[in-house]
């Protein structure tokens, strides 16, 4: 997709956001981009500038599946993130985002899913469990009683690995708590309270370490087998995180599609690079020389 910084282009009148879907079941959707483009616009004192940041976006994301959004930075996948996710503002949007083969508008695409920010937005008085009964007090139907909102809780603890914490105050810069990994846990918790249909990440693994990264990839695995589909935007993960995943879409600068498809017709796909010379590169790394090719 080649990026446009420049030309001035009329800007075509706001659409309407379609009706809203019937209901849509709340656990296991099937996510399907058709051809959506993102532009933004810059304005100054005597014009505007339109700079198209995502083109011709098509993709799939299976149903209770682990997928990754990749690409060098700057290639749009927090940007394709957020037009599927539909919870931030955008200039200009064009396409059709389908859950369960009917289109999806922004009320409804919300109500399904939940989305975890890059960095950690967290109290740093409570512990892990106060904070997640906080959120099941305030998220779930009003008919669900507090027995069941605790029971919730648990086993959200329980699956996420935080049993070892639950009890231990967050933290923050003036007072010491979670590691990284364990904070970045309890924010994918925060979201699982309302057990989503589909769950949104952008870059979960974003300044930690290789272990702790792989450690919370396998963690969104597990979580996508027990029914929820998992999407994420991920920069440049390691090979082993990588294998991880059950369906990859790789971006390159310009927000064109570079591969959309299963994890495991990458090397069919990357034997077609023999004669560019990378071929016996680790996977993710050839994947970012194609993208410069």
């Amino acid at each position: 997709m080649d990026e446009e910084a420049g030309g001035q282009e009329p800007v075509s009148p706001p659409r309407s956001e379609p009706p809203l879907s019937p209901p849509l079941s709340p656990r296991g959707q099937t996510v399907v981009s058709r051809p959506v483009e993102s532009t933004a616009t810059e304005e100054d004192r005597t014009h505007s500038l339109e700079t198209q940041i995502l083109r011709e976006v098509n993709g799939t994301a299976r149903r209770a599946g682990l997928t990754a959004l990749m690409g060098p930075s700057g290639a749009g996948k927090t940007s394709l993130l957020d037009c599927l996710a539909q919870r931030k503002p955008m200039h200009r949007v064009e396409g059709i985002v389908r859950v369960n083969g009917r289109p999806c508008s922004g009320t409804t695409m919300r109500a399904v899913s939940g989305y975890v920010p890059q960095h950690d937005v967290l109290p740093g008085v409570l512990t892990v469990r106060e904070h997640l009964l906080f959120h099941a007090r305030l998220r779930c139907p009003p008919s669900m009683d507090d027995r069941d909102r605790r029971q919730r809780v648990h086993d959200i603890i329980t699956n996420l690995g935080l049993t070892k914490c639950a009890e231990t105050q967050i933290g923050n810069e003036f007072k010491r708590g979670l590691s990284g990994g364990e904070k970045r846990r309890v924010s994918v918790a925060e979201e699982l309270v309302v057990e989503p249909g589909i769950l949104f990440l952008d870059e979960p693994t974003t300044g930690l370490d290789s272990t702790t990264a792989l450690s919370i990839v396998r963690t969104l695995g597990d979580i996508a087998r027990r029914g929820t589909t998992v999407l994420l935007s991920i920069h440049q993960p390691r090979e082993d995180i990588f294998n991880l995943f059950d369906h990859v879409l790789v971006l390159c600068e310009g927000g064109r599609v570079v591969f959309e498809g299963q994890t495991m017709a990458v090397p069919a796909f990357l034997r077609r690079g023999v004669d560019m010379g990378f071929v016996r590169l680790p996977k993710v790394d050839a994947f970012l020389h194609l993208q410069a090719v």
